[in-house]
């Protein structure tokens, strides 16, 4: 589990009880109308904004924060130097069972690259392309989300002014006047929960899981590289030691 979408989840569901438990009722807060019109218009808009396939990667990837990243960077140093001393010792085609715990296909690709004896440039090409293709893959979902995220309160805005109507209407009538006030507001308070408890904050976590993602793979396409160049596992470990610390970026 990722500690601290959990925790961020748990804290959340905290506030939200003992605020419920001020007014002795979640039933205050509760207006169907509302949530129809700030969840139900989000989620329209944003599927017609967007292919389905998309919508549902971006709505899998969502699920996935409450797991543990896949990539440490600072687990792919020591993975690198001993890929390193393995191939100095016993040949490249040693490396040819590495990889198959790997998260997904790079590394085993990488090596299978190595073993083929790939020059360095066609190496470098290869995987950048697919590093650079991941990365607009990610973008793509945190885009969605963030476009979402701009829905959510316009949409919330909407039932506002929808209540608003339906108070002006009923204004003679003061039986009446009270939920519809309270739809004019909880729809705003439910579009601005959507953006900014959920959409906003799942997009920023899975953008500084892009990052780490990224900087990894460009870790192991360094590392290769130099496994190519037949440097000490030391000088391996030194550079990418030196990488993490600069964090360099590939071009988009």
């Amino acid at each position: 589990m990722d500690l601290t979408t959990v925790l961020g989840i748990s804290l959340a569901l905290t506030i939200a009880s003992l605020v419920v438990s001020f007014h002795g009722s979640i039933s205050v807060f509760w207006d169907l109308e509302a949530f129809l019109i700030a969840f139900g218009g989000t989620f329209a808009a944003t599927l017609i904004n967007t292919p389905f396939p998309n919508l549902l990667n971006a709505i899998k990837s969502s699920f996935s924060l409450l797991f543990s990243t896949r990539y440490k960077s600072s687990e792919v140093i020591p993975l690198m130097k001993r890929l390193s001393e393995k191939a100095k010792k016993e040949g490249v085609f040693a490396l040819k069972n590495e990889g198959k715990n790997w998260p997904d296909a790079f590394l085993e690709k990488a090596v299978s690259l190595l073993m083929l004896n790939f020059g360095a440039h066609a190496i470098r090409t290869i995987l950048e392309n697919e590093i650079i293709e991941t990365r607009a893959r990610h973008r793509s979902t945190i885009n969605i989300l963030r476009t979402a995220a701009l829905y959510a309160p316009v949409f919330g805005l909407f039932g506002t002014l929808l209540g608003v109507i339906q108070v002006l209407t009923k204004i003679g009538n003061p039986a009446e006047v009270g939920p519809a006030m309270s739809t004019a507001v909880m729809a705003s308070v439910y579009g601005i929960l959507l953006a900014y408890m959920v959409l906003h904050p799942t997009a920023g976590k899975l953008r500084l899981r892009d990052d780490e993602e990224i900087l990894a793979k460009a870790m192991i396409l360094e590392g290769i590289l130099l496994i190519r160049a037949h440097e000490m596992p030391s000088a391996v470990e030194k550079h990418l030691y030196s990488y993490v610390s600069s964090k360099p970026k590939l071009k988009k």
